[in-house]
Formats: C-alpha cells, sequence, structure tokens
C-alpha cells in the first residue's frame, strides 16, 4: 500500500482548508456557466478566471502536502507568504470581476444559471479575502520573529 504524504492532514486545518473550498467553488462556477445554451462573450473571462484560480489553489496545495511551506522556501527571491497573499488578492480582484461579468450573462441570457455563478463568486472572493488576511498576518509573523519591527500607528508623534 502507498501511504500518503504526511502533510495531506494539514490540507484541513483553517489557513489551508480555504483553498480546497476554493477548488471546489472554482469547479462548481465552471458547471454554472456551462449549463446554459447562450453563452454571453464575457463568460470565457469567467472561464479563465476559474482556472487560473483552481491552477493556483491546486498548485498551493501541493505545496502543503508536500510540507515544502517551510520558511527558508523561497520562489524568485520572495516566500511563500507573500506569495500567497499578493496571489489571493489578484484572485479577490479578478473573482470581483467576474461577479459583474456574471451578471452581465444574466442580463443578455436570462438563464438562472447565471445567478447561481454570481453566488458562488461572491463565496469565492470572500473565501479569497479571508485567505489573503490570514497569509498577511503570518508575513507579518514571520516578520517580527526575524526581528523587523513594523511601525506602529503613532509614527511621527513625539
Amino acid at each position: 500500500r502507498m501511504a500518503l504524504p504526511r502533510g495531506t492532514s494539514r490540507l484541513g486545518e483553517f489557513p489551508h482548508l480555504l483553498d480546497i473550498i476554493n477548488i471546489f467553488l472554482a469547479c462548481a462556477v465552471l458547471l454554472c456557466l456551462a449549463i446554459p445554451a447562450v453563452v454571453p462573450p464575457g463568460t470565457i473571462i469567467v472561464y479563465l478566471i476559474c482556472l487560473l484560480s483552481l491552477l493556483i489553489s491546486m498548485l498551493y496545495c501541493g505545496i502543503v502536502i508536500w510540507e515544502l511551506d517551510t520558511p527558508s522556501f523561497h520562489l524568485c527571491g520572495l516566500k511563500l507568504p507573500i506569495i500567497v497573499f499578493g496571489s489571493s488578492l489578484f484572485m479577490a480582484i479578478m473573482y470581483f470581476i467576474t461577479i459583474w461579468l456574471s451578471l452581465s450573462g444574466i442580463i443578455e441570457s436570462g438563464n438562472a444559471a447565471f445567478w447561481v455563478a454570481i453566488f458562488l463568486c461572491i463565496g469565492a472572493t470572500a473565501i479569497q479575502g479571508v485567505k489573503f488576511a490570514a497569509h498577511f498576518r503570518q508575513w507579518q509573523a514571520d516578520s517580527r520573529q526575524a526581528g523587523f519591527d513594523f511601525p506602529n500607528s503613532n509614527y511621527g508623534s513625539s
């Protein structure tokens, strides 16, 4: 029997669980957009954003499973929390755009599948926002632990 990697149990923990939920939401949006017979012009952008989100989430899940997310892990000179919260912010903005593109799909085709896609995209936007906040706080904690102190709110006062 082949044993699962040790990191698979970590996928059920808080920040990593969001990626699993994101994978399911992106697949559900893709399924919802496959239902209508009339496909509005902006739908291809929604497909591409969902596929990019799937790719990023699966890549991050692979990094967590094989336990590569150590403090010494760098990609192009950037630490992993910076990459993750940057990609989460980018994907939150992209999912926000998909909400409006799906709304235009309702206006043009009148299909109810676009309503479901809108609610799924709202959920995915919220998940990306929470993921951004969690990894940003992790990056701040790692930076403080390394000795870099962030300026506080009373900067410039005497």
